[in-house]
């Protein structure tokens, strides 16, 4: 494989989602080199189907032949540690469209993947120390740590930007949008672990806003970034919400309350913890148009010996009727997780494990799963597809253990992907790695059904499936893994099946294929029983030729925008 000059951003992979096939990472490109194997690095594909990776660098990086610096210094006697926040924009071929550094800060604290509107337009939210560069602009914080949201179109050109911050640390977390582009805003603030300052004072949307220790809000804007309502919601103790996503109506969120009561209350509702357990994690369903809270369900963490555990719930998803959250819990000994409703418990092991559970939109607990093996696993990232799959991708250490299927280490640390069905049940998994430490992190899902996954590796040689990559040794590589599916997703978007009338016909059908369809704009695909695609057409096909085809049973998928339809389809010629 050649290898170029520049530093890369690596793209490998491609597993099939088709559960009959032999799914296995396959290296596809190089592209770039990071000064440092884990920086922050974030992926998302807007609605033309293009991918954004974003990563932060040190002093300076070379892309092909774009070369970009940081130019703030570094302050070691005040911990500053300048970064910068870079972005390579690709097509939907994975070719290349620009590179361009995007912040500079003195300081920099988190920042979230870009979410994209109804008109392709760019938000991202960042968490800063000190000084924030952007465009031609210098921001500085109040004090300690600040939150900005920017708004930009799909070049990059500013178009809006909102700072959020007052004298302690306070940030922004994650964000989502509604069919008519409103802006679901989260955060913290008050966040430190010592110094605390009693009613402590924010201002958001023109109001003060108080908290005794580590506070939380969810606020509503429209495009323009106008405040509709805003949440601060005064439960006793940290709070935090980590994860959201809005559906059909309704925000679902998983939160986190620590030195709290036994018995918190949240939008309304009441939440009670049993006697001795670790963790105060909840998901709840909240109202969209005013903050208060439809539902929530506690998830805690127990054992009957005296042990250092911690738990988190840290993603969450929703697929049509099925909300998918997962977490991860880290302890020295054995330590059972409760999810409200659950008639069972789940055991870890020993280490780190991961787990996932789902709930129904009414709140109806429906099945749990964990990964209960020997070492450390973490899944960083979980996706659902149109089917509602659910694909995620994270590391371990030394091996897990799947029913019928084991996958072990090369070396250190491996990344890893898995599949489950909406029921829970385990399908696949696949893993990458080498001499050293690979990792895999966030996912998206393309439009044409590709899983696409990012991640690191530190190996001189790294494995993908059979094959053996070689690597020049001398630095950290970001990569992709590009992943085929079955299904053709739309991941992280509303999917719902198609309202308006659709006629595929004849069936069983020997020569031709008509659609009749009031759809304006649609892709058709037909797959085989082996989940091969063999045949594909868009709206300006009403009458398709099928003699190439032999008979059999066919699966037809219908995509339109975010709506899908599944039909069967026999051919007897």
């Amino acid at each position: 494989m050649r290898i170029r000059n520049c530093i890369c951003l690596l793209l490998c992979s491609i597993i099939s989602l088709n559960i009959y096939g032999n799914n296995e990472f396959v290296l596809k490109k190089t592209l770039c080199k990071l000064n440092a194997l884990y920086e922050e690095s974030k992926i998302s594909i807007d609605k033309k189907g293009n991918i954004y990776i974003l990563t932060g660098f040190r002093d300076s990086i070379k892309i092909d032949s774009i070369t970009l610096h940081t130019s703030l210094l570094m302050d070691i006697s005040n911990a500053k540690n300048p970064r910068g926040i870079l972005c390579i924009k690709l097509d939907s071929n994975l070719n290349t469209l620009f590179v361009k550094k995007l912040f500079e800060t003195s300081d920099l604290a988190t920042y979230n993947a870009p979410k994209f509107d109804s008109k392709n337009n760019l938000y991202i939210s960042i968490n800063f120390n000190d000084t924030l560069l952007y465009n031609s602009d210098t921001f500085k914080t109040a004090n300690n740590t600040d939150g900005m949201l920017f708004k930009m179109d799909e070049n990059f050109t500013p178009l809006l930007h909102e700072q959020f911050g007052n004298y302690n640390d306070d940030g922004l977390g994650l964000f989502d949008f509604d069919e008519n582009d409103n802006l679901f805003l989260t955060g913290g603030f008050n966040n430190t672990w010592t110094g605390y300052s009693p009613n402590y004072p924010f201002v958001l949307c023109n109001d003060t806003i108080y908290s005794d220790r580590n506070g939380m809000f969810i606020g509503k804007f429209d495009s323009n970034f106008n405040c509709i309502w805003h949440r601060d919601y005064q439960i006793i103790g940290d709070e935090g919400i980590i994860s959201m996503k809005y559906w059909n109506g309704s925000l679902y969120a998983t939160l986190m309350v620590f030195n709290g009561s036994a018995q918190i209350q949240f939008g309304g509702k009441f939440a009670n913890f049993p006697i001795g357990s670790s963790g105060r994690l909840f998901v709840a369903k909240i109202d969209s148009s005013n903050g208060d809270a439809k539902w929530i369900r506690t998830v805690t963490s127990q054992s009957s010996i005296n042990s250092l555990v911690g738990i988190s719930l840290d993603a969450i998803d929703v697929y049509q009727d099925k909300v998918y959250v997962k977490g991860r819990i880290n302890t020295n000994s054995l330590y059972t997780i409760k999810f409200e409703g659950a008639p069972n418990l789940l055991q870890s092991v020993w280490q780190s494990d991961y787990y996932l559970g789902c709930y129904d939109t009414s709140g109806n607990f429906m099945w749990n799963t964990i990964s209960q093996s020997n070492g450390n696993e973490t899944l960083v990232n979980i996706v659902s597809d149109s089917e509602g799959n659910i694909l995620g991708t994270g590391t371990f250490d030394l091996k897990i253990k799947y029913p019928n299927d084991t996958l072990y280490i090369f070396g250190n640390d491996d990344g890893f992907a898995v599949k489950y069905d909406k029921n829970g049940n385990y399908k696949w998994s696949a893993r990458t790695g080498g001499d050293y430490v690979e990792q895999t992190s966030s996912a998206i899902i393309t439009p044409s059904g590709k899983l696409i996954v990012l991640g690191t590796t530190s190996s001189p040689t790294c494995a993908f499936g059979n094959t053996i990559e070689t690597f020049p040794g001398d630095g950290n590589y970001l990569f992709l893994a590009s992943i085929d599916s079955l299904q053709e997703p739309f991941s992280n978007q509303s999917t719902q099946i198609i309202k308006e009338d659709i006629e595929v016909f004849p069936n069983p059908a020997s020569n031709t294929l008509n659609i009749k369809t009031n759809l304006t704009k649609y892709q058709l695909y037909c797959y085989n029983t082996l989940g091969e695609l063999v045949l594909q057409a868009n709206e300006k096909q009403k009458s398709i030729s099928i003699n190439p085809l032999p008979n059999g049973i066919y699966q037809i998928k219908i995509i339109s925008d975010k709506q899908y339809l599944n039909k069967k389809l026999i051919i007897q010629h």
